[in-house]
């Protein structure tokens, strides 16, 4: 009889996770046709750039912030199908599928009531992040933790190796996207596999050998591949000297600019010990460390030794941190996830009280941890809360089975997903704007992704109609050169672009980001070179080169003063689509 119901148990099991992954698939389908997509960040666009080749026509692995094994993968589709934005399909996939691994795990461990309930809150009040405002880091953290929930459920109730290969492959590819994310997950998880040691002790189901052998021993193997494959990014670019420094240059500036600033008055002494003025200073904050010679590698070393000397003081108390959390993360859809699936864990069934407030416990960690060393970005809190919002949905268990208890559920559970349709629909209003207005809107919205801001989901960039006559301009003189501020053009000039078509077939090739994040990457470099360009600040000077800045320029001209033995002056050439045109020429 116990086999029969357990049976008749999965048939349910099943029939309800087909329901629901159908319901996955159409609602990424309707994102797809009718939501408004765009990378949350800059990064993303650059790393898509890298990754398809786009400025030498050569796709790149080496793709920055993730493993260069994943950097492989992508080229090899973009070789074959250079046009495709094969960076933004893959993270679709991987969204797509740690949305399908979670809801198996939860259809096959829940009874049906809290499957529902557990899936479509969670599912509604995540999806608008990872699908419509697709970023690395949140997808990273997505395909870890439901690859890791699918691995540890597959191990503990020995579901068999393809499960198993599933949850380990996709929590493997979530760590190659970003394998800092992959460690949130980690530590969420060990929640999970804590809980089905003492189960299964408790039950008498294994032994303690048993669990270390049957999954224990695989969950390190995956670690040991985890740690292994970063291994071999880093030798990866090791083995080239270009990309070697490249690598350098990126840590060190990522350890100045990522964190907690500090003002050139708080370290003066020391800056000027070093040779560094108040505005090379500004230059480096303002993303504008292009000169290879006077912002070298050895000079930004030396001056992140000085600031992490001084940020000793800087870092936040407990009670800051705890108040920022409260001003912040109170009002994410995130955080109402994970309160919603807090109290519905705890009022169906108040043994599992700790569940919640272990998730709680483990994301204040995080998040204080975050805030204390001065990251205070809105991808990676997502990604914390997240994972916690994913590890409270795995304990939703009824207590009870009333049917009356169970339409409630299934109701509530409809309209709390329900209410949050309107956080996914596109705002029509900017059809009733001119051009101007339109752009101030949107450069208003997004300028600032580091924030969570509701009106980024729904606010429209329609692609080309952002910057129309700059592009056009770009067009029509291919061989006038423009070199873009990296503070001024890269929060939103990439919106101009479609998500779903390669920067490869669209971005403009004679324009170039001043600095940024890929100062020193070999694939910019190599097309500058072959350009004759081998200082962009020295090729602003040339006849054919001009500055496309909002608030830089005249930081360049003052380092032109202080470190150029020339006479140099700075022209306005008047503005296009509110940028800054300027030319800089030698007297």
């Amino acid at each position: 009889m116990k086999g029969m119901e357990r049976t008749t148990e999965d048939r349910q099991a099943r029939r309800l996770f087909l329901l629901l992954a159908a319901g996955q698939i159409l609602l990424l389908v309707m994102i797809l046709l009718f939501a408004n997509i765009k990378y949350e960040v800059s990064d993303d666009f650059i790393m898509e750039m890298v990754a398809s080749g786009a400025y030498t026509g050569q796709p790149d692995s080496h793709i920055m912030f993730s493993n260069i094994l994943l950097g492989w993968l992508l080229t090899l589709f973009y070789r074959v199908a250079p046009s495709v934005s094969w960076y933004f399909w893959g993270q679709m996939l991987l969204c797509l599928c740690s949305y399908l691994a979670i809801t198996y795990v939860l259809t096959h461990s829940l009874r049906p009531t809290g499957a529902v309930f557990a899936v479509l809150v969670f599912t509604a009040f995540t999806a608008r992040d990872l699908y419509i405002l697709p970023q690395f880091t949140k997808t990273a953290v997505a395909a870890s933790m439901g690859g890791l929930i699918l691995l540890i459920w597959a191990l503990f109730h020995q579901k068999g190796w393809k499960y198993c290969l599933i949850g380990g492959v996709l929590a493997f590819i979530g760590a190659l996207v970003r394998q800092k994310g992959f460690y949130i997950s980690v530590a969420f998880s060990g929640v999970q596999v804590l809980c089905e040691s003492i189960s299964a002790l408790y039950r008498k189901r294994w032994k303690i050998k048993e669990i270390f052998l049957r999954a224990w021993i695989p969950g390190l193997l995956l670690l040991v591949a985890v740690f292994g494959c970063g291994m071999i990014d880093d030798y990866a670019y090791t083995t080239d000297s270009n990309y070697s420094y490249y690598r350098a240059f990126t840590k060190t500036r990522a350890k100045i600019l990522d964190y907690t600033w500090l003002d050139y008055e708080d370290c003066q002494s020391d800056f000027e010990a070093i040779g560094l003025s108040e505005n090379d200073y500004n230059m480096i904050l303002g993303w504008d460390f292009a000169d290879s010679e006077v912002l070298s590698l050895a000079k930004m070393d030396q001056v992140l030794d000085i600031i992490e000397a001084h940020r000793v003081d800087q870092h936040p108390t407990l009670l800051e941190a705890l108040y920022m959390i409260k001003a912040r993360q109170l009002y994410y859809p995130i955080t109402s996830c994970c309160i919603l699936l807090g109290l519905f864990c705890v009022v169906i069934n108040w043994k599992r009280l700790w569940v919640p407030a272990a998730a709680a416990v483990m994301a204040m960690g995080f998040l204080i941890y975050f805030y204390w060393i001065g990251r205070w970005v809105y991808r990676v809190e997502f990604g914390i809360l997240y994972c916690a919002a994913a590890l409270i949905a795995c304990f939703c268990q009824p207590e009870v089975g009333k049917r009356a208890l169970k339409l409630v559920t299934c109701a509530a559970a409809v309209v709390i997903a329900g209410m949050q349709v309107p956080g996914y629909l596109p705002d029509q209003t900017w059809k009733t704007l001119d051009t101007e207005a339109y752009r101030t809107l949107v450069d208003n919205t997004y300028y600032y992704s580091w924030n969570y801001n509701p009106a980024k989901y729904t606010t429209v960039v329609s692609p080309g109609k952002l910057r129309p006559d700059f592009l056009q301009t770009l067009r029509e003189h291919p061989d006038d050169f423009y070199v873009l501020d990296f503070n001024t053009a890269i929060q939103t000039l990439y919106y101009d672009f479609s998500v779903f078509e390669s920067s490869r077939s669209c971005f403009p090739r004679n324009a170039v980001f001043l600095a940024g994040v890929t100062e020193y990457h070999p694939s910019v470099q190599n097309y500058l070179s072959a350009l004759g360009y081998d200082n962009l600040m020295e090729a602003l000077l040339e006849d054919d080169v001009y500055f496309v800045s909002n608030g830089s320029e005249n930081l360049i001209m003052q380092f032109y003063q202080e470190h150029y033995e020339k006479n140099i002056q700075l022209i306005s050439c008047g503005e296009i689509d509110g940028y800054q045109i300027w030319k800089y020429t030698e007297q």
